[in-house]
């Protein structure tokens, strides 16, 4: 049996379209095709989007994302992502890569999920980022990121994270953009998804996304 996807994408705010230096870029397929979505995912590729979705995984996993932006563009983004789970919690690896020859940035993320009470789960990551530029050198930073993920009831379900919420300094002293993101998925049946979330950027203005998932 074939199966058609009928996909409704809205996006509200500026900071949705540009992109941040530091910020996470890397978006895996799922994602790609849910507006970009991925803060309520609660599988592997929402290791690219919240570390707390893994902690349910009960095997290992895998994930690897490529994207280029325009067809024929030098910008492209490439992503790994590793989950071992264990009896003391889900234990990720989370590789990136996103720009050009001339410009780009490359993260490397350690992340722990565990699931806390049935419904709740949390995660962190901690991650080293480094931005190349030709002829001008490399700048390295670290920083963390955490998450939540709660099944509110049976067919609704509340991710939350955050993106380095400290200040920590970047390129002329810049600091890399905090970026919290939440939503909300309902889930109504196995062949029904509706998912919205709010993003933003502390630079940026606030921004959201709603997407309307409907498989027949």
């Amino acid at each position: 049996m074939k199966t058609m996807y009928l996909i409704i994408i809205l996006l509200l705010g500026s900071s949705l379209l540009t992109a941040q230096v530091g910020t996470p870029s890397v978006i895996s397929a799922k994602s790609a095709g849910m507006g970009e979505t991925g803060v309520t995912f609660s599988d592997i590729n929402g290791i690219f989007h919240n570390p707390a979705s893994t902690a349910s995984l009960q095997s290992l996993s895998a994930t690897l994302a490529a994207e280029r932006y325009f067809l024929g563009s030098p910008i492209q983004t490439f992503g790994l992502g590793v989950v071992y789970p264990s009896g003391f919690g889900a234990f990720g690896l989370n590789l990136q890569y996103s720009g050009i020859d001339l410009f780009n940035t490359q993260k490397i993320g350690l992340s722990y999920g565990r699931i806390l009470f049935d419904r709740l789960s949390i995660g962190a990551q901690f991650d080293a980022i480094n931005i190349q530029i030709k002829d001008y050198g490399a700048k390295a930073a670290l920083t963390f990121e955490a998450g939540l993920l709660a099944d509110l009831t049976r067919n609704l379900r509340w991710g939350i994270h955050v993106f380095s919420p400290a200040n920590v300094e970047w390129v002329d002293g810049t600091p890399l953009p905090t970026v919290f993101t939440t939503g909300i998925a309902y889930l109504p049946s196995e062949k029904t998804f509706l998912t919205m979330e709010v993003e933003k950027i502390l630079t940026e203005q606030l921004g959201s996304k709603l997407v309307w998932i409907i498989s027949f």
